[in-house]
């Protein structure tokens, strides 16, 4: 006797057939895949060759970037009096002798163009403190001038009175 319905653990025909297996992914714009395939190994070496030339660039201006600190530290150390101004004369002396080092440009720089730097402390003759061994009111100025660093208007007063000689 025929059944009308499906029995329990028959399996019932799939009315809709399985679809054929793909032999290739469609192709937009109905190219075939070696065309593509070309255009996309074009598209990847002209992105790669894009992608190299900014990091090229990218290592230069680090590289420029550094140079710059190294020049920048060098004439804080050498008692530059403007960093901004004396840096791309530097900069010039290590282009037209790339052998040279940033701390022989600075000396260089130094020699050449002692204006650009501060004058060491030794060389300062108007304002080096007094010397106790000649001058008797050593002693006096050294407690007025402690008595003046802690900011009182009278202290200080007195300090810079005596120091001219009031």
């Amino acid at each position: 006797m025929p059944s009308e319905g499906p029995i329990d653990g028959d399996v019932t025909p799939d009315t809709n057939p399985p679809p054929p297996p793909p032999t290739s992914p469609p192709q937009p714009g109905g190219l075939q895949p070696s065309v593509q395939a070309g255009d996309a190994a074009a598209a990847i070496a002209a992105r790669l060759a894009s992608l190299e030339e900014k990091l090229a660039q990218a290592v230069n201006a680090l590289t420029r970037l550094e140079r710059l600190r190294q020049i920048e530290q060098a004439l804080r150390a050498a008692g530059a009096a403007d960093v901004a101004l004396a840096m791309p004369a530097v900069e010039r002396s290590i282009e037209t002798s790339p052998q040279q080092g940033v701390d022989e440009a600075v000396a260089q720089l130094r020699q050449s163009r002692p204006g650009l730097f501060i004058a060491s402390r030794a060389s300062v003759g108007a304002t080096a403190a007094p010397n106790p061994t000649t001058d008797p009111r050593a002693g006096e100025l050294a407690s007025l001038a402690l008595r003046a660093a802690s900011g009182d208007p009278r202290a200080v007063r007195d300090y810079l009175r005596a120091r001219r000689g009031e």
